[in-house]
């Protein structure tokens, strides 16, 4: 997750098959065979945004789904982007900067419903 010095975050809003809707979402995605947990979020964070971290944080880790999963969510905050340098969006995914505030309302309204995403939110 980022948020900017205007208190807004950054969020991807792409769609997902699963649920056949579009999801306002924190940019994430799967660990690589061999790849370090920080250097996958670095690597998703480009893939869905087009923009360069130079730095990212662990905030925590979570597990979602206790006795019926091995799953953990580590979420991660970008503390740093390298605001000269732009690539392409490989995945084409459409990018929305959300104020924090409105981001809490729209969690509550139902808006915003990616567990990684609302934890992120509460925990920043």
């Amino acid at each position: 997750m980022y948020l900017n010095k205007n208190n807004e975050f950054l969020f991807v809003e792409q769609f997902r098959p699963i649920f056949n809707e579009v999801f306002l979402e924190f940019p994430g995605g799967t660990l690589d065979e061999g790849e370090s947990l920080e250097d996958a979020a670095k690597r998703e964070f480009i893939e869905e945004t087009g923009l360069i971290p130079r730095k990212v944080e662990l905030v925590l880790t979570v597990v979602p789904s206790i006795g019926a999963s091995d799953e953990q969510i580590h979420i991660f905050q970008v503390t740093e982007i390298n605001e000269d340098l732009e690539i392409q969006n490989e995945d084409k995914i459409t990018l929305k900067w959300i104020k924090k505030e409105i981001a809490i309302q729209m969690i509550k309204d139902g808006k915003i419903r990616d567990a990684k995403t609302i934890i992120g939110v509460q925990n920043v």
